[in-house]
């Protein structure tokens, strides 16, 4: 389908996010061209992973020639949709395609989707071990979001396999091109998130419930009533599929240890979780895997081998009584949230801040007066978060340059009992490369304190 053909890649990306698609196409023969706004030096990790594809290059800017020299643009899901060089791909009529949008197109195996903007990497990752436990870890098979690509996998899969996709709302927001949406399609919440790419909260809500729009009657909808603005959105089921709803007289946490599932009561083993939150992930999870054939024995192995996502409310060490916890993945309002809820009120320590994604803070602002003994505020939002506590009467709190002093500092204010969270409510791109980075440099700097 793709020998021979002019294929123009937009946006290679410095993690890599281009890589998967790259080694496809250029397996298929396909004559292609890589463009990124980024320069060699930046993308020489991604680089050296296609090193030996042949490809010509266009690094540090775009050309508007390549769009007409291209008979199929693909498109990274980091290019946001009002950019200048997007725009004239859209108007010049070409085949427009994303990675998992030609997933969709190639594979037999049926996909269950999951999104939400938070909570997507913990109910995926749960789906899958509960699945595998009663369909086995070859024909269950786990990518999306989280940089796993499946794209050369998925052709040769057959329709007995399963593919769990973590999508994005930027990866939601182009399956629209494919008008496609997953046989299963699992929703954990909607909170405002990347509103400098989706340009406001009521396009953000559209792109994520692409994840229904083309569904079928035969497929599966699994909806969480916990959340206030799907309860708003959905209850009244606007979509062809068939929804289930969590939060429900049949469906629902009866207390942090037992669930009501479909009316059944089901006890929780011991897991890894930390905060009510994780309780409606495990509930949400449980709850699909039930409609996909697995017992509820099969479910409780599931959760027992389930290793949460590093960065999300994960333990790093305790040092002279104080807990040092890294939930770097908490880069929007809603995340970081949950994660103060998670720990005992004026207790915590906090470290918060990062690149500004123009989503306001008031309810961060407002819960960290409420539970948080004292707050270091570190990037470009540390303004923004300090006059917010300023105007709720808040002064404990200091702006700091980097995330090492922070660190430091707040080992120093801590007391035994006392937990030191770094849960940002903002995304990492100001000061480091990705949440990835920002949280394993916490962990470092809390290793480096032990010593």
């Amino acid at each position: 389908m793709y020998k021979g053909k002019k294929v123009l890649v937009v946006g290679l990306g410095r993690f890599g996010g281009g890589v998967g698609v790259i080694k496809y196409l250029g397996a298929k023969g396909a004559k292609l061209r890589i463009t990124d706004l980024k320069d060699e030096k930046e993308l020489s990790s991604s680089l050296e992973k296609i090193k030996d594809i042949p490809a010509e290059y266009v690094l540090g800017h775009h050309r508007l020639e390549d769009i007409g020299w291209a008979e199929v643009i693909v498109f990274n899901p980091a290019v946001p949709p009002h950019s200048s060089f997007f725009q004239a791909a859209l108007k010049s009529g070409k085949k427009l395609e994303t990675e998992i949008n030609l997933l969709f197109q190639v594979t037999p195996a049926r996909i269950i989707g999951v999104s939400g903007t938070n909570g997507k990497a913990t109910v995926s990752g749960l789906i899958t071990e509960m699945l595998r436990q009663k369909y086995g870890r070859e024909e269950v098979l786990l990518g999306g979001n989280m940089g796993i690509s499946l794209l050369d996998k998925g052709e040769k899969l057959t329709a007995n396999h399963i593919i769990i996709l973590e999508l994005s709302s930027f990866q939601l927001n182009r399956l629209a091109w494919i008008k496609k949406s997953p046989s299963v399609s699992v929703l954990t919440n909607i909170t405002p998130d990347h509103l400098e790419w989706h340009l406001s909260f009521e396009k953000y809500q559209q792109d994520k419930l692409n994840l229904f729009r083309y569904q079928t009657k035969d497929d599966l909808a699994v909806v969480n009533l916990y959340d206030a603005v799907s309860s708003k959105l959905l209850t009244d089921w606007p979509f062809s599929s068939r929804p289930v709803y969590l939060g429900s007289q049949e469906t629902k946490i009866l207390n942090p240890t037992t669930f009501l599932i479909q009316g059944e009561k089901f006890s929780l083993p011991e897991h890894r979780l930390i905060g009510q939150h994780n309780l409606i992930n495990l509930l949400q999870a449980s709850l699909t895997a039930r409609f996909l054939g697995v017992n509820f024995p099969q479910i409780a192995a599931g959760i027992r081998r389930f290793r949460p996502p590093e960065h999300a409310l994960e333990y790093v060490a305790k040092i002279k009584g104080v807990t040092f916890i890294n939930d770097s993945e908490a880069s929007n309002q809603d995340a970081a949230i949950k994660g103060l809820l998670s720990f005992p009120k004026k207790k915590i320590i906090l470290i918060a801040g990062g690149y500004d994604k123009g989503v306001d803070l008031p309810e961060f602002a407002k819960l960290i007066t409420q539970r948080v003994k004292f707050t270091f505020l570190i990037g470009q939002t540390a303004d923004k978060l300090s006059s917010l506590l300023k105007e709720e009467g808040y002064h404990y709190f200091r702006k700091v340059k980097t995330l090492e002093e922070a660190v430091k500092l707040a080992a120093e204010k801590a007391q035994e009992g006392d937990y030191v969270l770094l849960s940002p409510a903002a995304s990492s791109y100001d000061m480091f490369k990705n949440l990835e980075e920002r949280g394993n440099l916490f962990k470092r700097y809390v290793y480096q304190l032990a010593r």
